[in-house]
């Protein structure tokens, strides 16, 4: 048996490639069945953009649980919608990737998508 992974789920071709480079392989180990019991800590790491455009406007959003993420697209619309903030907007550059530290507790669940940030979702948002 083989399994082929495609990525995440785009059906329209918005999301732009994101990596999540950890500050360190280790965290505890707090699962049930390890009976470990070890304290959650908090974990750094570097959210990393790439393929990005210069001069056009991005967005990066943060998800808690993979039944808020769309399974149909529109990330940012719906996004915005739902009365969320993106974790940040910010410009493609000539050297076509972005990065920012983000840090989290280790029994967290987190997902990331970057999608181009139109300027009719980006003004909506402003206005509310």
């Amino acid at each position: 048996y083989g399994f082929r992974v495609l990525g995440n789920l785009d059906p329209l071709g918005e999301l732009v490639p994101v990596r999540l480079a950890m500050s360190s392989n280790q965290e505890p180990d707090y699962s049930e069945e390890d009976a470990l019991h070890a304290r959650p800590t908090l974990l750094s790491a570097d959210v990393i953009v790439s393929g990005l455009c210069p001069g056009k406007r991005y967005a990066l959003l943060r998800y808690f649980d993979i039944d808020s993420i769309p399974a149909d697209g529109g990330f940012l619309a719906k996004f915005v919608a739902c009365g969320r903030t993106p974790e940040a907007y910010f410009d493609g550059s000539s050297s076509g990737t972005w990065h920012m530290r983000v840090a989290f507790e280790s029994n967290s669940t987190q997902f990331f998508r970057c999608v181009v940030a139109d300027a009719l979702t980006f003004q909506s948002e402003v206005h509310a």
